[in-house]
């Protein structure tokens, strides 16, 4: 195995199974702190971010795999 193939399986395994799980991770810290009255806002901003984080991975690895052509399309340059 290269180091190419394991650090593409690292990324793939980060955002694909770690992010929406650290996602659910924080929405329910979330959710625990907000039943006891406590500060949610920072766990909430974590699992957006942890969501967002995951999208952009998964919308660039499908960018990655388009040619050439459908990618310039999807940016907006012709």
């Amino acid at each position: 195995m290269s180091l190419d193939g394991a650090v593409v399986n690292l990324a793939s395994w980060a955002g694909n199974v770690m992010m929406p799980t650290m996602a659910g991770a924080f929405f329910a810290g979330a959710v625990y702190r907000y039943s006891k009255g406590g500060q949610f806002e920072h766990l909430l901003y974590g699992g957006f971010a942890s969501l967002m984080c995951s999208g952009c991975y998964a919308h660039l690895r499908d960018l990655c795999r388009m040619p050439d052509r459908q990618v310039r399309t999807a940016i907006g340059r012709r």
